[in-house]
């Protein structure tokens, strides 16, 4: 198990890490040859404890289905796993989630994933005849890796130190301490420690200038709340990615904008929260008023619709209406909907809005 995920499911890890070495202008041979190693001491440290019966075979086929899932995502689409990812996981959709399954996540599943998970299910296993031999051995087991792992530390300690401290992804890139510490950490945060007080926003908000006579103001936000930048046309990319909006006159691109995260669950909190950037915190908004409570406070009529993973509590206490794809047949398909289905019906609901 410990040399299938050192070289099996965390050679991307490698692959980074060579590549980083690549652009160095001189480095020990030795070290470089020391990587895949202390991925190996370390993973015999970290699973030994988990080696006994009734607990190894379930314990690892869990490590291998969830390895061979995180391997894939890491490879395929860049992904680095820590809280914020887990928590991106947990409230993702069905649809979305699904919208990834493929032949080839398929088969990637089945031949890192599966096949390992057969093998060691039929695997005959011999177990110490008593439990003492058996902490014993675990002892033994755990203890001689943890000396070699030292003596490479001794040898290549500013080595790992100088490439860690520039390159701090490397730690979120071995499987399976990543995820399962990301796990460990959302968890914590979201249902054991988080026992923060609720917290109100802008109770003294009010309009300056109502509307006295006439037909009031209706504006609209339609928000794109993990859009990259670097890939929209307005910023110079290639493809016509804004062909209705790029012939209106006018049209403003601002550029010195940053997301709190790539995630929904992030950046739609974020960007409705008094929080910035460098200042956000998922819990103090989770427990906070958000921008859509401020304007109703403010006299003002608010209407949240949504096509996509939920408002993420930003519209929990204003007005706010679920697409539901079963209702719309000609705008949704398999559980997704076009965001023209957002219009239906919406002359409607802003007649309502008082």
């Amino acid at each position: 198990m410990a040399l299938y995920f050192a070289l099996g499911l965390n050679w991307k890890v490698l692959e980074h890490f060579y590549s980083i070495l690549g652009g160095l202008v001189d480095y020990d041979l030795g070290f470089a040859i020391s990587a895949p190693f202390v991925l190996l001491f370390g993973s015999i440290i970290l699973f030994t404890p988990f080696s006994f019966k009734y607990l190894l075979k379930p314990f690892f086929a869990l490590l291998l289905i969830t390895g061979a899932l995180s391997n894939y995502a890491m490879v395929k689409y860049g992904i680095v796993f820590d809280r914020s990812m887990i928590e991106n996981i947990v409230e993702t959709n069905t649809t979305e989630a699904f919208s990834y399954l493929n032949m080839q996540s398929i088969l990637w599943f089945v031949l890192s994933g599966l096949v390992p998970v057969v093998i060691l299910i039929l695997m005959p296993i011999r177990y110490p005849a008593t439990i003492v031999r058996g902490v014993v051995q675990r002892v033994a087991m755990m203890l001689i890796p943890f000396v070699l792992l030292g003596g490479l530390a001794g040898l290549y300690f500013k080595d790992y130190a100088s490439v860690g401290r520039n390159n701090k992804v490397l730690g979120k890139e071995v499987s399976p301490v990543n995820y399962v510490t990301g796990a460990i950490q959302y968890t914590k945060r979201r249902y054991i420690s988080s026992s923060m007080a609720f917290r109100t926003v802008g109770d003294d908000a009010h309009q300056v200038v109502k509307v006295a006579n006439g037909k009031p103001t209706l504006m609209f936000l339609v928000i794109g709340e993990t859009a990259r930048a670097q890939s929209v046309q307005a910023n110079g990319y290639g493809r016509p990615t804004s062909e209705f909006t790029g012939k209106i006159p006018g049209v403003l691109a601002f550029q010195n904008v940053r997301s709190c995260g790539t995630a929904t669950a992030v950046s739609v909190p974020c960007m409705f929260s008094t929080m910035g950037h460098d200042s956000y915190d998922g819990d103090v908004a989770r427990h906070s008023e958000s921008l859509m409570d401020v304007l109703a406070k403010a006299g003002v009529s608010v209407l949240w619709k949504e096509n996509d993973e939920g408002c993420k509590r930003v519209c929990d206490r204003t007005n706010h209406v679920d697409i539901n794809p079963d209702d719309f047949p000609d705008y949704c398909a398999n559980g997704s909907c076009l965001d023209e289905v957002m219009l239906e019906g919406l002359d409607q609901e802003v007649a309502r809005l008082s």
